[in-house]
C-alpha cells in the first residue's frame, strides 16, 4: 500500500517547469524623429503557469521621449531626442516574473562605410584555393552591429571579426571581414556575387562586389608526332 500511495503521488504531482527568461540580450539603435518598432522582446519558459501569457512593463528608468513598451513586449513610436537610455524590463505572469536591463541608444541615422567596393578571384581547377581577402566595416556608431549576405552565393563565404562595428576608444578603423570563394563544384566561368552589409536603420547598405573566375587546368597531351 505504501508502494501504491508513493507511485500515485509521483504521477499526481506537477512536471517542474523551467522558470521565465527574458533571453533578447540587447536593443537596436534608434534613429531620431523616424518610427521604431524592433521585434518583440522573447521570453523562455514560464514555471508553472503553462497557460498563463506573459506581459511587460517599464521597471526602472525611462524609455527615450516618444516611445512606449506595450504588455505584449513591443516597443513602439518616434524617439524625440538623442541620448542614451537605460531602463529595466519586467516579463511576469501570475506565478512568477524576471528582469533584465537594456540601453537604448537614439541618434543620427547609422552610415555603414566599407573600405572595399570590389573583389576579383582567379582560380584554376584543381589548384590551390586563392587566399581570402579582407575589406572592413565601419560607421559613425560605435560598437553597432551588422548582418552580411551573398543572396545564395554559395560559392562565396565571409567571415566578419566580430559583426559589430569598433567600440569607442577602439584602434580600429573598422571591423575586418574575410572574404573566401569555395570553388570545388564551379566549372569553368565567370560569376559575380553583391556581398550586401547592412544594419538597424541605417540610411543605406554596402555592397561589395566578388567576381570569380574559373579556368579549367590546361591537359598536355602526350601524343608525339615524327
Amino acid at each position: 500500500m505504501k508502494i501504491f500511495f508513493t507511485a500515485l503521488f509521483m504521477l499526481s504531482w506537477p512536471t517542474p517547469m523551467r522558470g521565465l527568461d527574458l533571453i533578447t540580450k540587447e536593443l537596436p539603435p534608434a534613429v531620431i524623429h523616424r518610427p521604431y518598432a524592433p521585434e518583440p522582446l522573447v521570453v523562455q519558459g514560464c514555471g508553472v503557469c503553462a497557460d498563463n501569457g506573459v506581459t511587460f512593463r517599464l521597471a526602472f528608468g525611462a524609455l527615450p521621449e516618444g516611445v512606449r513598451l506595450t504588455p505584449a513586449g513591443y516597443f513602439q513610436g518616434i524617439p524625440k531626442k538623442e541620448g542614451s537610455y537605460f531602463f529595466i524590463v519586467q516579463a511576469a505572469n501570475s506565478c512568477q516574473r524576471t528582469r533584465r536591463g537594456y540601453t537604448l541608444r537614439v541618434g543620427g541615422a547609422p552610415i555603414l562605410v566599407a573600405s572595399e567596393s570590389s573583389f576579383e578571384f582567379f582560380h584554376t581547377t584543381g589548384a590551390v584555393m586563392p587566399a581570402p581577402k579582407t575589406f572592413h566595416i565601419a560607421a559613425n556608431w560605435h560598437d553597432m552591429p551588422y548582418q552580411c549576405d551573398a543572396g545564395g552565393a554559395n560559392w562565396l563565404d565571409w567571415r566578419p571579426m566580430r559583426g559589430r562595428t569598433p567600440p569607442e576608444g577602439s584602434p580600429l578603423q573598422g571591423d575586418p571581414v574575410d572574404v573566401y570563394i569555395i570553388p570545388d563544384k564551379l566549372v569553368s566561368g565567370v560569376y559575380r556575387a553583391p556581398l550586401r552589409c547592412t544594419a538597424w536603420g541605417a540610411t543605406r547598405d554596402v555592397t561589395v562586389m566578388v567576381t570569380l573566375s574559373v579556368e579549367a587546368t590546361e591537359v598536355k597531351s602526350d601524343v608525339r608526332y615524327q
